[in-house]
């Protein structure tokens, strides 16, 4: 009873045999799973996986692996060997030669059984931080495994390369690490919570109108509505993902988001119809008289109307880009996504576009679009 209750307390999970024979399971639900009458932990746990995202072993694999019981499942163990932190669940799935649905149902169970937990694929193009959170009160006994794992590097001076939030193509390895070293103690900083990831929101915000009050112009979300500062913010982004070394992580890859959807973008209330009958009354003339927006297809004209609000759709149709037909069709498309709700990465995968189309459409946009960086909400892996 005292092993049982030394292992809940450190590891929240339990696995012991009886009489050296029978094996004894358990686990405390995650705070990821908020169990309910018509769902398990785990199916809790799986619903909020995208194919997008990694999964990180919080152990080797060898040592997760061993853990399998004897009549453990063939996929998992066939999961567990093709497993990396570069891969997506997508791929991933590809390489085991399993389907999606039992890929992700399998990465749910290790997350429950606190085996692992769940990233985004590292690559090249990835922001991150020294987490707010990391235990660093604790920091002699992390700075002993470091060391175990990694000589003749200071994690103090690793801590401070991560105090700043810098894509990780454009760090340094620390001298004497080689780049496949530098991945592991990514990956190793990630297993403990020591990094947060950094992902990038866009939001549609009109300039401020010219005949603005004082007060208005001084306010902080007018203050980023100014041309100067929306264009450093869009000129920031791009640089950063330009200059982002190809040394040792991929660039990201996206696929096809499947035919179910696993996360549709939050849509505004559509107007009522007399509403949007009224709105495009009163946009008509200002159509016709801005470049390609009078040959937009039906579609594209309907989500816009449907999506932005009058001074929005008219400070859209002025600027230079909406002249570009396709353009123009790639935005309204892509402008349910522009409230701050969707990171770029979740574009990426629902519209099958690259990061480098993206970012080109929002440095086209960047008189409408500001962009802003945080963690993503909602939703903490345990």
């Amino acid at each position: 009873l005292g092993e049982v209750f030394d292992s809940l307390k450190s590891t929240q999970a339990v696995r012991i045999k009886l009489n050296r024979f029978v094996d004894i399971s358990f686990c405390l639900p995650p705070d990821t799973a908020k169990t309910t009458m018509k769902k398990s932990p785990i199916e809790e746990i799986t619903a909020k996986i995208r194919p997008y995202h990694a999964m990180l072993l919080l152990e080797e694999a060898k040592t997760v692996e061993a853990s399998v019981p004897y009549d453990g499942s063939p996929p998992l163990r066939r999961l567990l060997r093709q497993t990396r932190p570069l891969k997506s669940l997508s791929t991933l799935a590809h390489d085991s030669d399993l389907p999606l649905a039992q890929v992700l149902d399998l990465v749910g169970h290790l997350i429950y059984w606190r085996k692992a937990t769940i990233i985004y694929p590292l690559c090249e193009t990835n922001l991150y931080l020294l987490s707010p959170t990391a235990d660093l009160d604790k920091f002699s006994l992390l700075n002993e495994q470091f060391v175990e794992e990694f000589p003749d590097v200071s994690l103090s001076a690793v801590f401070s390369s991560f105090s700043l939030p810098t894509p990780l193509g454009q760090h340094l390895p620390p001298a004497g690490l080689a780049e496949h070293k530098f991945t592991k103690m990514v990956v190793w900083m990630l297993r403990r919570k020591l990094l947060a990831q950094l992902h990038t929101y866009v939001f549609l915000l009109p300039p401020a109108p010219s005949h603005s009050s004082a007060s208005d112009v001084c306010s902080p979300v007018m203050a980023y509505s100014t041309p100067r500062l929306r264009a450093n913010s869009m000129q920031k982004l791009t640089s950063s993902y330009s200059n982002a070394g190809a040394n040792f992580f991929p660039t990201t890859t996206v696929g096809s988001a499947p035919d179910g959807d696993f996360l549709r973008p939050r849509h505004r209330l559509s107007e009522s119809s007399d509403m949007r009958e009224s709105s495009s009354d009163g946009l008509s003339g200002e159509e016709d008289g801005l470049g390609a927006a009078s040959s937009l297809s039906d579609e594209a004209q309907s989500r816009l109307l449907d999506e932005l609000n009058e001074a929005e759709y008219k400070a859209l149709l002025e600027t230079d880009a909406a002249l570009d037909m396709e353009d123009l069709e790639l935005f309204a498309r892509l402008c349910p996504y522009f409230r701050g709700d969707h990171h770029l990465e979740e574009i990426m995968y629902h519209e099958n576009l690259s990061r480098s189309q993206l970012l080109t459409l929002l440095d086209k946009f960047s008189a409408v679009l500001i962009i802003c960086t945080h963690e993503e909400p909602g939703i903490v892996w345990s």
